[in-house]
């Protein structure tokens, strides 16, 4: 199957939604992916769409009126595909979007830790969920409102909610929806880097029944003999390192590991581990004892699927590109970007398969090759079969009610 088929094939299942909002939202995932970080003007002339900007808005706002009832649809079609007996990853993080404009949804002055600078931007909090042979099968996103934006726009009635608290909520959600789906306990994992690693949210991980591996600061405090002391300290002092290596690179990893008393977490094992090339320990909390170094380190090389999907839906799904600041209408941008991007991961291994494997970049160059040759052959058609008809000249020719000359013709 073509991927501009298998694309068409998975809008078109989208039953709680009407078809003329299926059809907008085929034609503004086709815009995104081959005009992306364009607006919906753009799109609609340059690909010559028969439709105006107003009908194009007033039918994308269903989305956020129906963002549940499409999230469960999703999660029913995905998990009755998938192996319930493989691992699952739920990874969280957050990444910025810069906006220019005052009147935006969500949009305030925030400082960006990639960048290291203050910047208008809206924040998103998201969630991408993968299995143990690094197929994508979910992901989930919200806007986080700052502080300041909730301060401007009290009257509204907006409430301010932490990073840490939404990202705990996205992950809480989909861990109910695998627990739902028959999902062992034991193969749930919750992977998030320091920020997020606090003690109300490794409190509300193991309500929700799954386990964790949480990256911590090195100031973490643990109780040694009655006292509070650093990690960095406690492993200096107390253990060695050792080392094993690490596919497909054969890179060396050394490591530590001990169990400890950890301050807000209570007994956990704790590991560091540091790369051959690195020069800083970098140090891990996992609520399961028996859980083994090397294993460990697997799963934390897994965090980087929420960074590869940040970079991709700015890259090739247009993330970025939406010129409104309503909310209806962010929130329908954003769901089409985040849902593009998961229909050509389900491509990967739904049709593709593991033996050939294509990047994301390779199968948006695909896609965009295949879109050009079905509007060439739909032209082509076109030409060979229409007939135009060329009516002989007459001498004179009456037009209302007047005679033209066939010179003037």
């Amino acid at each position: 199957m073509e991927l501009t088929q298998f694309l068409k094939t998975q809008v078109d299942s989208l039953c709680v939604l009407s078809p003329r909002c299926r059809k907008i939202v085929g034609h503004y995932l086709d815009g995104l992916i081959r005009g992306h970080k364009k607006s919906i003007a753009w799109i609609i002339r340059e690909l010559q769409f028969p439709f105006t900007t107003q009908f194009w808005l007033k039918q994308l706002k269903q989305l956020p009126a129906r963002s549940s009832r499409l999230k469960k649809h999703l999660y029913q079609q995905i998990l009755s595909k998938v192996d319930r007996r493989s691992k699952f990853f739920l990874v969280g993080d957050d990444t910025t979007h810069r906006v220019y404009g005052k009147e935006i949804y969500g949009a305030a002055v925030q400082y960006d830790h990639a960048l290291k600078a203050f910047l208008n931007a809206i924040k998103l909090v998201d969630l991408v969920t993968s299995n143990s042979k690094d197929c994508m099968l979910l992901n989930d996103f919200t806007i986080y409102l700052p502080r300041n934006f909730v301060a401007a726009h009290s009257w509204l009635g907006y409430r301010y909610r932490s990073k840490i608290a939404l990202v705990s909520e996205l992950t809480c959600s989909m861990v109910h929806v695998l627990r739902k789906a028959a999902v062992p306990k034991n193969n749930i994992w919750v992977l998030v880097d320091s920020w997020y690693s606090s003690g109300k949210f490794e409190k509300r991980i193991r309500a929700a029944g799954a386990n964790y591996v949480l990256q911590v600061k090195k100031d973490r405090r643990i109780r040694l003999f009655r006292q509070w002391k650093r990690i960095d300290h406690y492993f200096e002092y107390y253990k060695s390192p050792r080392y094993f290596t690490a596919p497909p690179e054969n890179k060396k990893i050394f490591y530590k590991e001990a169990i400890l008393d950890g301050s807000k977490f209570g007994r956990r094992k704790v590991f560091g581990f540091k790369e051959e090339s690195e020069k800083e320990w970098r140090y891990f909390v996992s609520s399961k004892l028996s859980l083994t170094a090397k294993t460990a380190y697997q799963y934390v090389r897994k965090r980087w699927t929420v960074e590869t999907m940040h970079r991709e839906t700015k890259q090739y799904f247009g993330l970025g590109a939406t010129y409104s600041g309503r909310a209806e209408y962010l929130l329908a941008h954003y769901f089409c970007s985040y849902y593009a991007w998961l229909l050509f991961q389900w491509y990967k291994w739904q049709i593709i398969g593991e033996q050939n494997y294509m990047t994301t970049e390779e199968l948006w160059l695909q896609y965009i090759q295949e879109s050009s040759e079905k509007k060439q052959i739909t032209s082509h058609h076109f030409l060979e079969t229409a007939k135009i008809y060329q009516l002989p000249l007459q001498k004179n020719v009456k037009l209302k009610n007047r005679k033209i000359p066939v010179e003037v013709i």
